[in-house]
């Protein structure tokens, strides 16, 4: 049997086992810990992707002002993000205070 690298197997087993939203989730929290602070600098320290359901993100924010532009550039995040992921799984962004 060949060698295979891991990052085709873990898909394939994560629909294999019904873990498929899981593993989608996994990505989209992560993607976001690589996309928000080309955003905004503070944002790897000052917010945190929680919860992604339906095609919504979640993210958790400690700075009002923060978030006030987290929602203003949320179209260009969604973009972001979804470039970052190689296909189009996230449509919004809900930021909570």
């Amino acid at each position: 049997m060949p060698f295979v690298r891991i990052k085709y197997i873990i898909p394939q087993a994560a629909k294999n086992h019904q873990a498929e939203p899981q593993f989608i989730k996994y990505k989209v929290i992560g993607a976001w810990e690589q996309v928000a602070p080309g955003f905004f600098s503070e944002a790897a320290a000052l917010t945190k992707a929680v919860d992604f359901q339906k095609g919504t993100l979640t993210v958790a924010c400690l700075d009002k002002d923060l978030s006030f532009g987290l929602r203003a550039l949320s179209p260009q995040l969604v973009r972001a993000l979804n470039e970052c992921l190689g296909r189009e799984r996230v449509f919004s962004l809900a930021v909570e205070i």
